[in-house]
């Protein structure tokens, strides 16, 4: 397979690259039509998905296409929709660190370590930041709103038509003066 560096490294930025660029292409889609790119990208481990939109858009500029849609691909074993909403655990397991010395590291007990692992219980602003800064991690990929619903919200959205979109934004706009 050929790496995302291997074709994207001249459309977008060096951090981009370091973030990203070892992710395996699985497949292209072109619709020179729309001006639309689809990439399939297999990654190994967890991707932000802030980093995701701001490639789309490098690319996209670069290339100038009308849009790019960069489409991550993760293994069953760590990633099928079950696998995902365990982000905690996950880091946990990369890091080779047990729960204690997880909730050690952020100053928690192991037992409420072990339920914002569980999601039975949510960090709070605090401890998001510590894991930030431990893990680099984006703090809302804990809270399990940025991978799964952030994602499939942009999916739906790409596949609606400028027309759908619209009535859509209109929609909003109106609920918004009500509110």
């Amino acid at each position: 397979m050929n790496r995302f560096a291997d074709y994207f490294s001249n459309y977008v930025n060096d951090d981009t690259i370091t973030y990203i660029g070892n992710g395996d292409i699985s497949s292209f889609t072109v619709s020179r039509q729309n001006r639309e790119l689809t990439v399939g990208v297999s990654f190994d481990s967890f991707v932000d998905y802030a980093v995701i939109d701001n490639a789309q858009n490098q690319i996209a500029q670069a290339m100038e296409l009308k849009k790019v849609h960069l489409k991550p691909r993760f293994p069953k074993s760590q990633f099928s929709l079950d696998g995902i909403e365990r982000i905690l655990e996950y880091v946990r397991h990369e890091t080779h660190y047990s729960q204690e010395v997880m909730s050690e590291k952020l100053g928690l007990t192991r037992k409420k370590y072990r339920k914002y692992e569980k999601e039975i219980m949510y960090p709070d602003a605090d401890t998001l930041v510590q894991m930030y800064n431990l893990y680099k991690c984006r703090p809302s990929m804990y809270l399990n709103m940025y991978d799964r619903r952030y994602y499939v919200m942009q999916n739906v959205w790409m596949e609606l038509d400028d027309n759908q979109r619209d009535r859509i934004l209109r929609m909003v706009k109106a609920i918004k003066n009500i509110i």
